[in-house]
């Protein structure tokens, strides 16, 4: 029984930074242009942790830091489509 509420303690721990990370994107100054939707989902237990699906990014091609974004992006946000200007 340890095991299993060690196991489950991780898990959910992963999960909570791993929407903490979505939402600090999300809240920076470097987040790019983003839009939300009914089309994209999360799993159940993070809705419950806060968490929001988001449809799509848009990227410029003007913007310097544009690789970094579209990694970052899509690392944190599998469920979103980038799309580019």
């Amino acid at each position: 029984m340890f095991v299993g509420v060690t196991v489950f303690a991780v898990w959910l721990g992963w999960e909570v930074k791993f929407v903490r990370d979505r939402k600090a994107f999300l809240d920076s100054e470097h987040c790019p242009p983003y839009s939300l939707g009914p089309q994209a989902m999360v799993p159940i237990w993070r809705r419950a942790l806060g968490d929001m699906a988001i449809k799509s990014f848009r990227l410029s091609h003007y913007n310097t830091d544009h690789d970094r974004q579209r990694t970052l992006a899509k690392s944190l946000f599998p469920e979103a489509e980038i799309v580019r200007n």
